[in-house]
């Protein structure tokens, strides 16, 4: 008979403790190199959902707007992205992060839906590119739907009933498929599928597989884009294949309760297992599995028991117990008896980590328990796996209940831990996944874990390339939904231009002024930092001398827009010939667009330049004077405007007056991106006194302005200066690595200071000139 104790899990921070020294190292490099090698398959599951909403379908913003509007019309998004994309583009961008491009080029990916989804999901791999995959190389296999069954008194047995709702087998009938034969279908360029005429499972060893990761659609850890992919854990997981022949290994995270309190949100217990291998009869073989689907749901019941080969137990073997398991007299006593938790095993194996016992036993409190819990989170060795799974009786049917009486037969993922031939390992790691076991029903963990990912650049730079390739792949003049309508610059007529200038945004209409020099390619380069999909407008404008020219600039034009496309925030280009001064038309555009920025590029203010940048860097200082509105100016020779978008956070510092407070306002609220971690540095010009002290001014301001700053999520870092501003500003610059230094301005038609002039002439940064009141 089985036996039960505590389960041993395995702590990932320990892991460099619990080997050999040097060898954890050595393991993260084979876990890399299996990335690169594409022997690690990723496995969503968006089957086997108990959710009202589709978990594929659904856009969590939308899902936010319905129940927190407020909140989700204030914040940074990225709308038109459903869920089941975005867990494909947070793979995608974390292989890349981990293992690079090379690795994406190989990497598959295994999409488990049900038959209602199938169209859905076909339509958005075409418009989203495959998410940058190779199209083979994503395999869909689809769940037929059942209906309900009801009890019959009469006959004493369960009935299908015609007219109840269809509902998935789960995620064990899902880990079914993957055995039968013609099961899967991967969609060509064009959405059409084209059949898998193999197993999954041989489909996927023919191409040099090894392990598979299984995520939950739901699971939210999977959006952050710190917790998509844990090397560490994989790492963990190969060592303990080759120390123990692990073939599986479960993620795990502590749970308190008390009593049968706190087990309603687990979706299984861990405990540890002793149990007998049987051996098998004299002469009798591995049982071989059907690889093709059954006509019906398979009954366990009536299925031969497979028959496995006598291994030796593992050291530290677990097993995951669903909760339905969990609900019988029997077995409710599981959470009650000392011997099962986890708090005295713990204390025990980290007696020489003294200093880490009290994070250890966080969540314990006095009369509470600690227990592990299963997160869903999976890795599985295939060719084990395609050992084990020889027979549906490998799995424990069970019985969800439904409205008006109804039951579901529901197969469970873990009844594979328990088969004798498993052989499976528990990891638990600190910290590395923020609300793992939250859905989408929690709707501030879901606006957490999708802020996260709409603010990575690298998240952001892939769903904008994608959208791009896909529209010219499909021949379509606009692009997909998902990319928030994008077109090609080209085929934008002036009637949708107008349409979206006249749109109501949420964020800022910037005016971005566009020459053919390298002042203005800088600028776009830090642009690109401040642009906010889902809220801005961005106009890009030109002038050119006649309508012969147009040509030309529309050809400059569509560089510009490839490079807002790419940040996937929404775009138009206009090419306008001038007919008169072009300072006036200058100004008379950025007033019709009612633009709250303007950008543009100097050569002039470099020293330097053709005839052509001299007239617009004269322009430069002269919309200084006479916009109302703020005004972003990028240097040619600005070496510290240089900004990779996707990659680096935007670092500005600010000059701190009495008369500044608008500007921090903007800074905070329009300029700036906490998420990003963004860099707001205060200066105050003469802070100090003659004995180089701060002065009591100087220093309350500084701490208010702070405290603003503060408030809006940002770590500002003060910065008094002994001298003015314009002597020791360009210093901070050059040794912080400062991307852009903002001056608040008088409002009005005010001359440009010589004293601002000179900054402009000295400074290695963008100069931001804000003009206006207070927000």
């Amino acid at each position: 008979a089985r036996t039960w104790e505590a389960a041993h899990v395995h702590e990932v921070s320990n892991f460099g403790k619990d080997i050999k020294r040097g060898l954890s190292s050595v393991y993260k490099e084979q876990a890399i190199e299996a990335l690169k090698a594409g022997k690690v398959v990723f496995q969503v599951l968006s089957s086997g959902q108990d959710h009202s909403l589709d978990a594929w379908s659904t856009d969590p913003w939308d899902f936010v707007a319905a129940v927190v509007p407020a909140k989700a019309q204030a914040l940074d998004k990225m709308p038109g992205l459903n869920m089941g994309i975005r867990v494909m583009f947070a793979i995608v961008a974390a292989v890349s992060a981990v293992a690079g491009p090379e690795a994406v080029a190989k990497l598959m990916v295994v999409l488990h839906v049900h038959d209602g989804q199938v169209s859905t999901v076909y339509q958005d791999l075409m418009e989203h590119s495959h998410c940058g995959l190779q199209p083979e190389h994503v395999v869909v296999v689809a769940q037929k739907r059942c209906k309900g069954y009801s009890y019959n008194a009469e006959q004493q047995r369960f009935l299908q009933e015609p007219g109840s709702a269809l509902k998935d087998v789960g995620p064990g009938f899902s880990m079914l498929q993957l055995c039968w034969e013609s099961e899967a279908n991967w969609a060509n360029s064009a959405g059409q599928p084209v059949k898998i005429m193999t197993s999954v499972l041989d489909h996927l060893l023919k191409r040099g597989a090894s392990w598979m990761l299984t995520k939950h659609i739901q699971d939210l850890s999977t959006l952050h884009p710190d917790s998509t992919i844990d090397v560490d854990s994989l790492a963990y997981t190969l060592y303990l294949r080759d120390a123990h022949s692990a073939n599986m290994a479960i993620d795990v995270e502590y749970v308190n309760i008390s009593g049968t309190q706190g087990v309603g949100n687990m979706q299984g217990l861990v405990l540890g297992s002793k149990a007998p291998r049987p051996a098998p009869p004299a002469g009798a073989k591995p049982q071989a599995f059907s690889r093709h689907r059954p006509s019906r749901i398979p009954d366990s019941k009536a299925s031969t028991p497979p028959v496995t080969p006598p291994s030796p137990p593992m050291k530290h073997a677990v097993c995951a117990i669903k909760m339905s398991d969990l609900h019988t007299p029997r077995t409710q006593p599981l959470l009650l008896e000392p011997r099962y938790l986890l708090q005295q095993q713990q204390q025990q194996r980290r007696q020489y980590e003294q200093q880490q016992e009290q994070q250890d036993n966080r969540g314990c409190g006095k009369g509470g328990r600690r227990v592990a819990a299963v997160t869903g989170r999976c890795t599985w060795h295939l060719p084990s796996l395609q050992e084990l799974l020889t027979s549906p009786s490998v799995f424990h049917p069970s019985l969800l209940m439904a409205q008006e009486g109804l039951v579901y037969l529901h197969f469970g993922i873990f009844d594979l831990t328990s088969h004798p031939g498993a052989r499976c390992a528990a990891l638990h790691a600190e910290g590395s996944r923020p609300d793992a076991r939250r859905g989408s029903e929690d709707v501030e963990a879901l606006i957490r874990a999708v802020c996260a990912q709409d603010a990575a650049g690298a998240f952001r730079r892939l769903v904008g390339s994608t959208a791009a390739s896909a529209a010219k792949m499909a021949g379509k003049t606009q692009a997909p939904s998902g990319a928030m309508g994008l077109k090609r610059h080209e085929q934008d007529t002036q009637a949708e231009i107008d349409a979206k200038k006249a749109r109501k945004y949420t964020g800022q209409r910037i005016v971005f002024l566009v020459s053919d020099n390298p002042a203005s390619q800088l600028a776009l380069q830090l642009a690109q930092s401040i642009f906010k999909p889902g809220k801005d407008l961005v106009m890009f404008m030109t002038i050119v001398p006649n309508s012969l020219a147009i040509p030309t600039g529309k050809m400059l034009m569509s560089k510009f827009m490839d490079a807002a496309r790419a940040t996937c925030v929404e775009a138009v280009a206009e090419v306008k010939v001038k007919t008169e001064a072009i300072l006036e038309q200058l100004d008379s555009y950025v007033e019709e667009s009612n633009a709250d920025l303007v950008i543009m590029g100097s050569m002039v203010l470099a020293g330097g330049g053709t005839s052509t940048a001299t007239v617009m860097g004269s322009i430069s200082l002269c919309l200084m004077k006479t916009l109302s509105r703020p005004l972003l100016i990028v240097k040619a020779n600005a070496k510290n405007a240089n900004i990779t978008w996707d990659q680096d956070k935007l670092k500005a510092v600010m000059h701190v007056d009495h008369g500044s407070r608008p500007l921090l306002k903007y800074m905070c609220t329009k300029f700036l991106n906490p998420l990003r971690s963004d860099q707001l540095y205060l200066a105050r010009a003469g802070a100090t006194d003659m004995h180089a002290q701060e002065t009591g001014i100087s220093r309350r301001l500084l701490e208010n302005f702070a405290e603003v700053a503060s408030s809006h999520r940002f770590a500002p870092i003060k910065k008094p200066l002994p001298g003015s501003f314009e002597a020791d500003v360009p210093l901070i610059t050059d040794t912080e690595k400062i991307h852009v230094m903002a001056v608040q301005a008088p409002s009005g038609r005010a001359p440009v200071t010589d004293n601002l002039v000179k900054l402009l002439r000295t400074t290695r940064c963008a100069l931001l000139f804000y003009k206006g009141m207070d927000l």
